[in-house]
């Protein structure tokens, strides 16, 4: 029922190249922290920045393959990714999600958070939003700076499987 790996806070220049993981009950790969951790009793990110030693940073996936993740948990994206920094996510490909294929970012606020400098390309993500709505092959949220998204092929995703549109890159 869990993810199939989760490289958390303090993870640093660590490379996943050409791993499967497939029929997962929560998410596929699992990089950086949430919001849940308090520092002096406020979310630990809102007294952190990008240079914050305990990001996961210098992550890198390349090559991998993420199939029918979410198998008991139907929020369960292929790749996520909450407060982490200079992470390259290329030339993977992502398939059969209920959810988002891939997830970046971590916080709806306009202040800036620990999340950034993080690059997506080439990756082939396909066959999400299989269950739920409000999403896409690729979901960003959050105030990320110095991300950058190019090169990847998106498809097959339906236009709607509940109340909310879905969408290539949301």
């Amino acid at each position: 029922g869990g993810s199939g790996i989760w490289l958390g806070r303090g993870c640093k220049e660590v490379t996943l190249r050409l791993c499967s993981f497939q029929d997962i009950g929560a998410n596929g790969i699992n990089i950086g922290e949430d919001s849940s951790r308090l520092v002096d009793g406020e979310p630990w990110w809102k007294s952190s920045n990008l240079q914050d030693p305990q990001l996961a940073r210098k992550v890198r996936v390349e090559g991998c393959f993420v199939s029918k993740v979410g198998a008991r948990y139907g929020g369960g994206v292929g790749i996520w990714i909450g407060f982490a920094a200079d992470c390259e996510i290329a030339f993977n490909h992502i398939q059969y999600t209920p959810y988002t294929g891939l997830s970046v970012g971590w916080v709806w606020s306009p202040e800036a958070a620990p999340s950034g400098g993080h690059i997506i390309e080439k990756n082939e993500i396909e066959n999400t939003m299989q269950l739920l709505s409000d999403g896409g092959c690729i979901y960003t949220l959050g105030r990320q700076l110095g991300t950058v998204i190019r090169g990847n092929h998106l498809h097959h995703v339906p236009r709607h499987a509940g109340r909310a549109p879905s969408n290539g890159i949301f």
